[in-house]
């Protein structure tokens, strides 16, 4: 059975609400987890010289200092698209009921840009986002942030907080007995956790931006074919009056 231009209608109306309010759902999740990694990051781990272990406990020659720098790109484009991802989404949201709420063609195509073009933009930045950190993640930071470089006397680790937290601050040289090992541990993997899952959750961000941008363009598609052949109670009445003058 073929949809009517009502139930397409309805069905795209419904569409751009739910990912506008997924976008608004997921976005502060990136923006919180990145934000506290971070700051849990400079705290138990900043920038600086480290002994990095690589034998036995017996053989205490093995320990030399690297150095750790963090690259914050990885983090501001984190940043950018859970930013873009709240504004654009309420903007989506606002948008919606907005055009729910006029009857006049020429106000309801201004209501129906206000929602194509923030989806627009949501899905370019959280597409240049999600390919982004997906690259410095399975390069290593283009090899600047590679686990087996520590075994280089006074190597230089340009990582992302998350690779630091989850691949390289394991090789540093723990304390001596008696200071307990699990609480240092419990950071480490905390850490790692916390901004790993924000990046993870871009995916989903991606794919709603795309749905939100899909159905946002097809609700301007469906809004001016309906445009061309509908005309409002108001335009009927002007119409009306110029014709008695």
């Amino acid at each position: 059975m073929a949809l009517t231009w009502p139930q397409l209608h309805t069905i795209l109306n419904c569409g751009v609400l739910f990912f506008s309010l997924a976008l608004v759902g997921l976005s502060p999740a990136i923006v919180y987890l990145t934000a506290h990694g971070v700051h849990w990051m400079n705290k138990a781990y900043p920038q600086g010289y480290y002994e990095w272990y690589r034998g036995p406990s017996w053989d205490m020659d093995t320990k030399h200092q690297i150095r750790l720098m963090f690259d914050s790109t990885n983090e501001e484009m984190l940043y950018a698209a859970g930013a873009a991802g709240i504004l654009f989404g309420v903007v989506g949201i606002v948008g919606f009921f907005l055009a729910r709420q006029t009857s006049k063609p020429s106000t309801r195509k201004a209501t129906l840009i206000l929602q194509v073009l923030p989806s627009s933009i949501t899905f370019l930045i959280t597409f240049v986002a999600f390919i982004f950190t997906q690259v410095v993640y399975d390069t290593d930071n283009r090899g600047k942030c590679d686990w087996t470089s520590g075994y280089n006397p006074n190597n230089v680790f340009r990582c992302t907080r998350e690779q630091a937290a989850c691949n390289i601050v394991g090789y540093f040289k723990m304390p001596d007995y008696p200071e307990p090992l699990q609480p240092i541990y419990d950071t480490k993997m905390g850490i790692c956790g916390e901004t790993q899952t924000a990046r993870h959750l871009l995916a989903p961000l991606f794919v709603a931006s795309v749905l939100f941008c899909g159905m946002s363009v097809g609700k301007l598609l469906v809004e001016k074919r309906k445009m061309r052949f509908v005309e409002s109670a108001d335009e009927r009445i002007e119409r009306l009056e110029r014709q008695e003058e």
